[in-house]
């Protein structure tokens, strides 16, 4: 399993109201990429939560991989 630290700083700073700053400025996009390229290329693990109606798709991975 892979650890990441973090600094005492970078803690405070996600605690705070107005979090979204601690993220570099292309990053949301970044992330929303990264999401709707998950979302096109479904993995076997994965299983839609959602229904076909719904507006949005709710989808939970189930990773059985060991890192």
């Amino acid at each position: 399993m892979r650890h990441h630290s973090l600094d005492f700083d970078t803690i405070q700073n996600y605690q705070q109201p107005g979090a979204e700053e601690a993220l570099d400025a292309d990053e949301p996009q970044t992330l929303e990429r990264g999401i709707q390229q998950n979302l096109a290329h479904l993995s076997p693990t994965v299983e839609v939560a959602s229904n076909e109606d719904d507006p949005d798709r709710f989808v939970e991975y189930f990773c059985n991989q060991k890192m």
